[in-house]
């Protein structure tokens, strides 16, 4: 019944660990009815080049706020820039 349902909203029943982890707004290991209405219908379809996009951009955003905070902070740490992982740690 599960896999009849994940497939009539465009999901994949065989990442329902993954579907769960999303699902649980708060992280808390239970799902609200809330929870649960809010999330499949934010994972209901594909994402479109725009939605991915705009996630990326709050990404890059969010990274660099971080690490104006961790210079603010005398840190002699940033992190790399969205998808430049060799960066990341203390800076020489």
């Amino acid at each position: 019944k599960v896999r009849a349902y994940f497939q009539d909203l465009d999901l994949d029943a065989t990442q329902a660990h993954e579907v769960f982890d999303l699902l649980d707004a708060d992280g808390s290991g239970w799902i609200t009815a809330e929870e649960f209405v809010d999330g499949v219908l934010r994972l209901k379809g594909q994402a479109r080049s725009i939605d991915v996009n705009k996630v990326l951009n709050v990404c890059e955003q969010t990274l660099a706020q971080v690490n104006i905070m961790l210079e603010a902070r005398g840190r002699d740490m940033a992190l790399a820039p969205a998808g430049d992982v060799s960066k990341c740690g203390p800076s020489s």
